[in-house]
């Protein structure tokens, strides 16, 4: 009964204000400041890679500048485009994080994927890739690259000092992996299990994975995305089932839902106990409803 009239009602208001905010609230990025122009060593650096296009930018800037802010460790951040990123957003960028963001042109990142995945070879990966931007945060986050990469969705956002993930980051032994509120890999994990020849982790979420290019086997991928495309599987959560597959069989680092939490409640966006937060789904607009960063603007 408190659910549904005092909690359902009162969740609905928090995500239509959220989303009436919303355009006011992606404009703000415009008014932080740079982040200390402190660059750090490119060779010792940690590397927190984004994948983000112009629709999403303000919320890669968000958690960005949250990372860097609770984080004292050597991190650079990396951005790598969907496709839709212009001249201007990175200008931004380069703004708000002067001397702390790689970055490649979009003809430089499609010239990487092209000699990373020769077509003959890489027929279902190179249609899967066209298909939508969220497979990019395989092939181009890792393809042609050996290093660990820490990879980060942009609706996220750093409460504090992420201890083990920065752990991880560090030591770059094992591959680290989010928990998830549920196994959403698109299909069963006992499809992906048959496919796999091996067990395959259950509720493991690809918004934050740390991970080495040079344990990931490209030809594997292939032809789990070969037969995946003959079964009846939802290919929205594709790229999250094959990221699972492949962790599973390296010993990750399971990251507790207790310190990176996904799709926090109200109270818990309200008075944070996590060191990470995902804002996905409507989580998003309780986050905004609440306007949260405003930490940033006070740096």
């Amino acid at each position: 009964m408190h659910y549904r009239f005092i909690t359902k009602p009162r969740d609905a208001f928090d995500v239509w204000l959220g989303r009436r905010h919303l355009s006011k609230f992606r404009d703000s990025i415009q008014s932080l400041s740079p982040f200390p122009a402190t660059p750090p060593n490119e060779a010792n650096a940690i590397r927190a890679s984004y994948l983000t296009g112009t629709r999403f930018l303000y919320q890669t800037v968000f958690s960005a500048y949250s990372l860097l802010r609770h984080c004292p460790e050597n991190i650079r951040i990396r951005i790598v485009s969907d496709g839709s990123l212009q001249d201007s957003d990175y200008a931004l960028l380069d703004r708000l994080f002067p001397g702390r963001v790689d970055r490649e042109s979009e003809a430089a990142q499609t010239a990487r994927f092209e000699q990373a995945f020769p077509a003959q070879q890489f027929p279902h990966l190179r249609k899967w890739r066209g298909l939508g931007a969220l497979f990019r945060k395989l092939t181009d986050v890792h393809g042609g690259s050996s290093d660990w990469n820490l990879l980060i969705d942009s609706d996220t956002y750093f409460h504090a000092h992420p201890t083990l993930l920065m752990q991880c980051a560090r030591d770059q032994r094992r591959p680290c992996m989010a928990r998830d509120r549920w196994t959403n890999y698109g299909y069963s994990v006992d499809e992906l299990q048959k496919l796999a020849g091996y067990p395959v982790l259950p509720e493991m979420n690809s918004g934050l994975v740390g991970l080495a290019g040079s344990s990931i086997d490209w030809s594997k991928i292939e032809f789990w995305l070969g037969r995946m495309a003959e079964g009846n599987g939802n290919n929205h959560f594709f790229e999250q089932g094959m990221t699972a597959m492949m962790v599973s069989s390296l010993d990750p680092v399971r990251l507790p839902l207790a310190d990176y939490r996904l799709c926090p409640d109200r109270a818990e966006i309200l008075n944070p106990t996590a060191a990470f937060h995902h804002y996905a789904g409507n989580s998003k607009f309780q986050f905004i409803r609440y306007n949260v960063p405003t930490e940033l603007f006070e740096h």
